[in-house]
């Protein structure tokens, strides 16, 4: 069976790959769905996984795009930061319960790669698909403490104004 989530998502990411993320070009990236995921994305840059929610079928490819340009940047990221911040990260992030405790880190890494889409023309896909996990994060504790680590949507669009990336 054809799972078009999958399918609708690769499309997504690899036209975001040719429009704004070059780098990532000779990569293979690889989506994979799931019911078992608590927010609505997850990527291991090292290894060019996406791990999607099927919980976003029911968003636009506007939104999408923003999710998925997001995941992107971590890859870019990932790729600028060289192998003695590789190491360190991977230390990091096993010594810290695989980052989840360590709420400043993965808030600033959270924010550069919230900026990083931005910068990148994803500053009106990430800004709507913030709005909607604001949304969600009101009436949820374990969703608000998530949707914390990232900028807002407020701070998105400030950010993408600043730098002319809000057109």
């Amino acid at each position: 069976m054809k799972n078009f989530l999958k399918e609708r998502c690769k499309k997504i990411a690899h036209e975001i790959v040719q429009e704004s993320y070059p780098e990532l070009s000779n990569r293979k990236i690889r989506i994979f769905t799931t019911n078992f995921l608590f927010g609505y994305i997850a990527s291991a840059p090292a290894i060019g996984y996406i791990v999607v929610s099927n919980k976003i079928k029911q968003f636009d490819d506007f939104v999408i795009q923003g999710i998925i340009a997001h995941e992107l940047a971590h890859s870019i990221r990932f790729i600028k930061m060289g192998t003695t911040k590789r190491i360190g990260m991977f230390i990091n992030l096993l010594s810290s319960g695989l980052i989840t405790k360590n709420k400043v880190k993965m808030s600033k890494e959270e924010n550069e790669t919230d900026k990083e889409a931005i910068r990148r023309g994803y500053a009106r896909q990430l800004y709507k698909s913030r709005k909607i996990a604001e949304y969600k994060a009101k009436n949820n504790e374990k969703f608000r403490k998530i949707c914390a680590l990232y900028l807002t949507s407020k701070e998105i669009k400030e950010y993408a104004i600043s730098i002319g990336r809000w057109a």
